[in-house]
């Protein structure tokens, strides 16, 4: 549209974000809600289009950015927020969009547009456990030479994170007694945990100086012995993960033989 002989883009991309172009001057109007309970506040950015341009679909790229910035924020908030509820000693027996959206400091509705349902965010926050305490370490164990030593260092990359996460871990499992929906999502990401386990067992393999009791199988001994249940077993009430993670290493070296 034009205003006065000024070529101007207002334009509201959703309930939280308004973008306005004028001239070579992008506004950008990002509401923000730090409390369910209080007020909208809003900031306002300005950014300047290239080579004094107008250009709405450069101002349209620039927003989408700030956009999926904030979006990618508020699911890292989110996530937080669940992990926070599921810590705390007498934490509710059930996690709740209200819970979540007050403790992530955003609003009710962009939980569940981000999400859907809590057990959605339950899938994230075991993703993002496994993937920074676990995942991110494995190559760390072939950094051993000796096949019995890389299976010490993959029992104890497990070890201490299931340790780490233990009680919130054990909410996550114990939800899913109850939620068929994140049942089925543990066990898919168990099983894809095994694929990998199974590469893991053809690369130590691979030199040949392994030797496996007729009857064992390498991927089933390495699934059992970096369990969260086996490690919380073993850890029972008071056990140091110092001494549950050789106690685990043990048991898979006496199955395999080793």
């Amino acid at each position: 549209m034009r205003e006065g002989g000024r070529a101007v883009l207002d334009l509201a991309l959703d309930e939280r974000l308004r973008l306005h172009l004028e001239r070579d001057r992008l506004t950008v109007r990002v509401e923000h809600v730090h409390d369910p309970g209080s007020a909208h506040c809003a900031s306002t950015r300005h950014l300047r289009v290239p080579d004094g341009r107008s250009s709405p679909a450069l101002a349209l790229c620039q927003a989408s950015v700030m956009s999926a910035g904030s979006a990618d924020e508020e699911r890292t908030r989110v996530v937080t927020a669940a992990h926070a509820l599921l810590s705390e000693e007498n934490a509710a027996s059930e996690l709740t969009i209200d819970a979540l959206a007050a403790r992530a400091g955003v609003a009710r509705a962009q939980v569940q547009r981000r999400f859907g349902t809590p057990t959605r965010v339950l899938e994230a926050l075991w993703d993002q456990l496994l993937s920074d305490h676990c995942l991110a370490l494995l190559p760390n164990a072939f950094q051993r030479e000796e096949p019995t030593a890389v299976l010490a260092e993959l029992i104890a990359i497990y070890g201490r994170c299931w340790h780490g996460q233990r009680r919130v871990i054990r909410r996550i499992k114990a939800s899913a007694a109850f939620d068929p929906q994140l049942e089925r999502a543990l066990r898919t990401r168990e099983l894809e945990r095994r694929v990998g386990l199974r590469r893991f067992a053809e690369r130590m393999a691979r030199g040949g100086s392994i030797r496996v009791p007729d009857g064992v199988d390498v991927v089933e001994v390495l699934a059992m012995a970096t369990t969260f249940e086996l490690f919380d077993s073993l850890a029972g009430p008071e056990r140091a993960i110092e001494q549950v993670i050789p106690a685990a290493q043990v048991i898979a070296a006496r199955v395999l033989g080793w």
